[in-house]
């Protein structure tokens, strides 16, 4: 039993891919360029932020208040 490849069209594949690829690579530098002239003003270093007390267990903290008691089990 012989199966019947299908004519594919990688001429036409590879051209799309380019001009996909070229408008990917130009988003990536109109993103780049807006990222420079308008920064995030939200975004900040991790390591200039002074902890808040609430950090969550990802950061860290244990996600309490600040000077929140913890109950301990009696032994």
């Amino acid at each position: 039993m012989v199966e019947q490849a299908r004519d594919v069209d990688t001429a036409g594949m590879e051209e799309r891919l380019a001009e996909s690829q070229h408008a990917i690579d130009e988003a990536k530098a109109t993103a780049e360029e807006l990222a420079e002239t308008n920064p995030d003003p939200y975004e900040t270093e991790a390591e200039d932020d002074e902890p808040s007390g609430f950090e969550s267990p990802e950061d860290g903290g244990r996600g309490e208040a600040p000077g929140a008691v913890r109950a301990t089990p009696e032994s």
